[in-house]
């Protein structure tokens, strides 16, 4: 293993084989819909990792923690691939920028190019570049983008614009789009929608105008569903091992993503809660390492009655004992003897003869009476 301050060492190799083993597994059993969605997901830590944790103010539930990029569908929050955040050793190979390059190994690494798939992006990924790429590559895109990325057209970047107003510029696939609500102005990429404004219901029933473009929010929140589903029951634990908090936090999206399947191909009729689920997966887990409890025969009402017919009952009256008879007698604690056996070291014991009047151990009580008598 190469040292830490190794271009070559991977920080990653203690959990190597868990992370290929469900990057595996997640994209061979399911075939996302149409719109799929990359952004952040956080395992919390405060502890020490090698150059792994990170600090994100705008994560309430975890600022401290382990990074991991995930593209999940859109329709049931199953992640389909993922990626730890290795921070500054990931080097920019393309000349494109590190954004770039995550999104295009997630989608090599799901096998999702060429397929026709709608991907939803915020603005810290988006580029007008990268949107021109998935094109060519038959893989629409929409998303948010910031105002300093290159390639933007200068109309929409400075446009000053009247509330619930737009600004269009299109180049070949490429739709750009500002639009000012209320005291916000994002500006909005895409190589899916039209140009112009549509009516939209919103959730009070109220029926809105609002630019074509906005369809956006549809194909963005698969990251967050699975996230608030995982939440519900979240599988995290204290430990000072960062390893173990990711593993146990891919372990607890397998069993997600297990679920989703589960809900997938079963009927509505017989399907089970998640947590009558997850306790299904636990019970089966842990029933080849349940000890065997012992089966007892149930007695026969004969049995019973003849065991109690054997049994002797004890006398009512003292019996005494002769006085040359040597017994035990246990002595307290405060009042220990030595015994006389003859060890090696000094023993001392809670037993004593009353006859012979000498400490014993219980062990050595026949064999010393025996050799007195010899």
């Amino acid at each position: 293993m190469p040292a830490q301050d190794s271009q070559d060492y991977d920080p990653l190799y203690k959990i190597k084989p868990v992370i290929d083993h469900f990057a595996h597994v997640f994209k061979r059993h399911f075939h996302p819909s149409q719109n799929i969605a990359i952004d952040e997901s956080t395992v919390g830590f405060r502890g020490r990792t090698p150059h792994l944790r990170q600090y994100m103010p705008q994560k309430r539930h975890a600022r401290f923690g382990v990074k991991l990029w995930c593209l999940c569908d859109t329709e049931t929050g199953y992640t389909h691939a993922f990626e730890v955040y290795m921070g500054v050793r990931q080097e920019d190979s393309s000349g494109e920028g590190f954004t770039y390059n995550l999104v295009m190994c997630l989608m090599r690494q799901a096998d999702l190019l060429y397929q026709g798939y709608h991907l939803g992006l915020d603005n810290y990924f988006t580029s007008p570049q990268l949107f021109q790429d998935l094109y060519n590559m038959k893989t629409t895109a929409t998303g948010t983008v910031r105002k300093s990325r290159k390639g933007l057209p200068k109309n929409c970047v400075n446009a000053s614009l009247a509330n619930q107003k737009v600004c269009e510029r299109r180049k070949r696939p490429l739709l750009c789009v500002a639009f000012k609500d209320g005291i916000n102005q994002p500006i909005f990429l895409s190589t899916i929608s039209k140009g112009g404004y549509s009516d939209y219901t919103n959730s009070r029933g109220k029926v809105e105008t609002k630019p074509n473009v906005i369809d956006y929010n549809k194909c963005k929140g698969g990251v967050d569903l699975k996230d608030s589903k995982l939440y519900k029951y979240l599988a995290e634990r204290r430990t000072v091992k960062w390893t173990t908090k990711v593993a146990f936090a891919l372990f607890g999206t397998a069993v997600l993503n297990s679920y989703i399947l589960y809900i997938k191909h079963t009927s509505s009729q017989n399907r089970m809660p998640r947590k009558h689920y997850m306790l299904s997966i636990i019970e089966a887990l842990v029933e080849d390492y349940r000890p065997k409890r012992p089966s007892h025969k149930r007695r026969s009402n004969a049995e019973i009655a003849a065991s109690r017919e054997a049994r002797i009952e004890p006398p009512s009256h003292e019996i005494a004992v002769p006085e040359d008879v040597h017994e035990l007698h246990k002595l307290p604690k405060s009042k220990l003897r030595m015994c006389v056996a003859g060890h090696e070291r000094r023993v001392r014991s809670t037993w004593e003869c009353q006859k012979c009047d000498v400490g014993l151990c219980a062990a050595c009580f026949a064999s010393y009476h025996k050799k007195k008598t010899e």
